[in-house]
């Protein structure tokens, strides 16, 4: 954002644009609390590009969460998201989460966006633009690749599976794409898909920048700043922005809450995040429960508990205390393994865990 001097009047710049993915709408078995963390990621957005004089939003695939079905509630909090929005150009690919077929994006869960003035679904094939300071610029849903023999532009935009790339801290893509073959096509690639910001410099052949999802949705982020990119096509200039209101995951590990400093540490960081408690439960059985207590009344947004220890304090009726729940530690290894077929597998078990716990054995 520029600012002439002489009449006060404020200039947007047109050829830089803000950079997100893998919203995941719905995560988390449509959770209202991830509905309200999405809403609030959207605020926040909103007022940052707002500062900064961004007007153009580019989505790179997995707006929702669950690619066979969409509830009602997810649905609505996709509105709401949008809608806080509003008053940006917004360019979405579709990703693999949103298209029904497994290779393709022929069928997809954006349609529903079609009919908003300032908002673009790409959903089929490549599709090659011009920008206002003539660089070119390729979009590519989930499903389209560029032709690496004759497709150049300055800029491709995906949701690519590259391989060499991390899909979370523990797990690499050893399959998809070669980095060397799709920087054939433009110098600059951005990508949605893995969930792990990643921005690498290959030299004189380019860069790749996988943009990550804007907020942590589970375990395997922890520790991992996550925000919104800014980019300038004309001088090709990249900036993170930090998102600063969405939970965090945060370990806490009892056995240091003895240590002052650490304690202090900790008490600042749980208010409002997503927390879980580990313990071998050898501590003092009055120590653990008083540190348990204080966990509980700084009003975390959830507590899991990882403690060996079949002789721990039960918590009184109310608290914010809970176990760990089954069905997101389920998903979680499962978004750890390099396998293929992970969306179906995704779903099978989340079934199985549903008719499981509708079941008289379970109940």
């Amino acid at each position: 954002m520029t600012f002439d001097g002489d009449s006060g009047i404020v200039s947007f710049m047109q050829d830089k644009i803000a950079i997100i993915s893998d919203i995941h709408i719905g995560a988390h078995s449509d959770n209202p609390k991830w509905h309200s963390i999405a809403a609030n990621y959207a605020k926040w957005l909103a007022s940052t590009l707002k500062e900064r004089g961004i007007t153009e939003l580019f989505i790179l695939g997995d707006v929702f969460d669950n690619r066979k079905e969409v509830g009602v509630a997810t649905l609505h909090a996709a509105t709401l998201f949008f809608q806080e929005l509003s008053e940006f150009k917004i360019r979405i690919l579709t990703g693999n989460h949103d298209s029904y077929y497994s290779e393709s994006s022929e069928v997809n869960s954006l349609s529903q966006f079609d009919e908003w003035d300032n908002i673009t679904v790409y959903s089929s094939g490549k599709t090659i633009l011009t920008r206002d300071c003539g660089k070119t610029y390729m979009m590519c849903p989930w499903g389209a690749f560029p032709d690496m023999e004759t497709d150049r532009v300055d800029t491709v935009f995906g949701h690519f599976e590259i391989n060499g790339f991390y899909m979370t801290r523990a797990s690499m893509c050893d399959s998809g794409v070669a980095s060397n073959d799709i920087l054939k096509v433009s110098k600059r690639v951005f990508s949605g898909h893995f969930h792990m910001r990643d921005v690498r410099d290959y030299g004189e052949s380019g860069s790749i920048v996988y943009v990550g999802s804007p907020y942590q949705l589970n375990w395997g982020d922890a520790d991992t700043a996550r925000g919104v990119y800014l980019y300038d096509f004309e001088s090709d200039g990249l900036e993170f922005i930090e998102n600063t209101v969405s939970p965090k995951h945060i370990k806490v590990d009892l056995a240091q809450m003895a240590d002052s400093d650490y304690e202090k540490a900790k008490r600042e960081q749980i208010s409002g995040n997503i927390i879980k408690v580990c313990s071998t439960g050898l501590e003092d059985s009055s120590t653990r429960t008083a540190f348990l207590e204080m966990i509980s009344n700084l009003e975390p947004l959830e507590v899991g508990c990882d403690i060996k220890n079949s002789s721990l304090p039960e918590f009184q009726e109310g608290s914010s205390v809970e176990e760990l729940e089954p069905e997101g530690a389920l998903m979680e290894y499962i978004d750890g393994l390099t396998i293929e077929f992970k969306d179906e597998i995704r779903n099978e078990l989340r079934a199985l865990y549903i008719q499981a716990s509708n079941s008289e054995v379970v109940k």
